[in-house]
């Protein structure tokens, strides 16, 4: 138990929070990976944007820009052999819901990440990372909702207006 508190306590020191980075240093790097056949997943909050891109780095097949007002996305609630969180983008009845998990009880901390794809509630394409590609930010979704004034509130789960 003591090596999972100090690795722990390590992988997220070696994340700057919100405050620490400034809360208008940004951008809030959330998932950087390679997905296979010459395409990039690259999901990043900067100034209170959402911003997602996917397909062929040069030329993507999809790029977003979206208010985080406008965007749902779940904190890690401390819980668990996996630190996570996702963020979840909505385009002409299309969700895409972007998530990271980096293990922590294994020496290395492998991280892994992915997108899942839905038309309403019916997933129709769940794509992850390829192995040992996957590029996070830390807490990338929580810091960047903070630094925009956004909260994580337990009792709705959601991020919302009114940080103290």
């Amino acid at each position: 138990m003591m090596f999972c508190r100090a690795a722990l306590i390590a992988l997220v020191a070696s994340s700057a929070s919100a405050k620490e980075q400034g809360a208008e240093s940004g951008p809030f790097q959330i998932l950087s990976c390679d997905m296979g056949k010459g395409r990039v997943l690259a999901v990043h909050i900067d100034q209170g944007v959402g911003y997602y891109s996917f397909g062929p780095a040069a030329a993507p097949e999809l790029s977003l820009a979206q208010d985080l007002r406008d965007i749902s996305g779940t904190a890690w609630n401390g819980i668990g052999r996996s630190i996570w969180e996702d963020i979840t983008f909505e385009n002409e009845g299309y969700s895409y819901r972007v998530w990271y998990a980096i293990d922590r009880l294994v020496e290395g901390h492998p991280t892994d990440g992915g997108v899942a794809v839905l038309k309403g509630n019916q997933e129709v394409a769940s794509l992850e990372c390829v192995k040992g590609t996957a590029e996070v930010g830390g807490f990338g979704v929580s810091d960047g909702f903070e630094a925009a004034g956004l909260c994580w509130n337990p009792e709705v789960q959601r991020f919302e207006d009114g940080c103290d």
